[in-house]
């Protein structure tokens, strides 16, 4: 059906065309009578012109009828298929935050417990061995112990961070920040106009993840001394920025790693715009604008 269409509406203007041109070289062959006389031409009554021209119209007006009829529907199509992506890279997020939480809530409720407990129990034992090397042992023991809950406790609030759930997405990015400051060469700073201003959870957590891929991502390849962050909200709209002076790369060849592309995937899902400028030892600037609307 859309195929004829197709080829309906270009055989219209097709002819429209031959008859349009058809009369116009009539006519100018008329004028070349006067220095040619011998030229041959055809006297076409007015009242047929008139109704040649009326065809004409009519056949331009019938084509390009059809065309814009395929092109809507090219276009509703795109829109569909543009939609059916976005709803299956959302389904795709969501599963993979429920895993997220659903592990970390094993790691929380069932591991953390376990490994208190053992603490508990060195830290008894401890009082109760004699020896110097005993005692070190236990010691350490109680340490390493000391140091695993710490880490799963990180990993935790990694996999489904609480600060963002109490406090929002300034709140929660700072304290990731902060944790990573101390043990990177890397110094990162942020600034935000967000304060307390509270969207819904999914948005927050769209928000917290594509950031902190950034800042992982840059840590991981950018090798740089300086990585700067802005929030900005406004009209709806979340800006967020990332700038380094780190190796960067050449934006037109494939790079390595599935931090930029999940990035990019999570931006497309929800609609919203993603500018990626670098270049061999130029650093690296990246700039997203999501759809958002504040909620408090």
């Amino acid at each position: 059906m859309r195929a004829t269409k197709y080829n309906a509406s270009w055989i219209l203007i097709t002819i429209a065309l031959a008859l349009l041109c058809f009369i116009m070289v009539n006519n100018l062959l008329g004028k070349l009578t006067r220095f040619f006389p011998n030229i041959f031409t055809f006297h076409i009554d007015e009242a047929v012109i008139t109704w040649v021209i009326m065809i004409i119209s009519l056949c331009f007006a019938i084509g390009v009828l059809l065309i814009q009829k395929i092109l809507k529907y090219i276009n509703l199509q795109a829109e569909r298929r543009r939609r059916e992506d976005e709803r299956m890279m959302n389904a795709i997020i969501q599963a993979e935050e429920n895993q997220r939480q659903k592990f970390a809530k094993e790691l929380h409720d069932g591991l953390g417990p376990l490994l208190s407990s053992a603490k508990m129990s060195i830290s008894a034992l401890s009082q109760r061995v004699e020896g110097d090397l005993s005692k070190e042992i236990a010691y350490n023991i109680d340490q390493a112990i000391t140091l695993s809950i710490k880490s799963i406790k990180e990993i935790s609030n990694d996999l489904t961070p609480h600060v963002l759930g109490s406090f929002g997405i300034e709140r929660a990015l700072t304290s990731f920040i902060n944790r990573l400051n101390p043990v990177t060469i890397t110094k990162i700073t942020i600034d935000s106009n967000l304060g307390t201003k509270r969207f819904d959870t999914k948005s927050e957590l769209m928000v917290f993840r594509i950031v902190s891929e950034l800042v992982n991502n840059t840590l991981k390849h950018a090798d740089a001394s300086i990585l700067i962050i802005r929030l900005d909200y406004n009209n709806h709209e979340m800006a967020i920025e990332l700038r380094d002076d780190g190796t960067g790369f050449d934006t037109s060849e494939p790079h390595d790693g599935m931090g930029l592309s999940n990035v990019t995937s999570r931006v497309g899902a929800v609609g919203g715009k993603i500018d990626i400028r670098s270049g061999i030892d130029e650093g690296t600037h990246i700039t997203i604008y999501l759809p958002m609307r504040k909620i408090k």
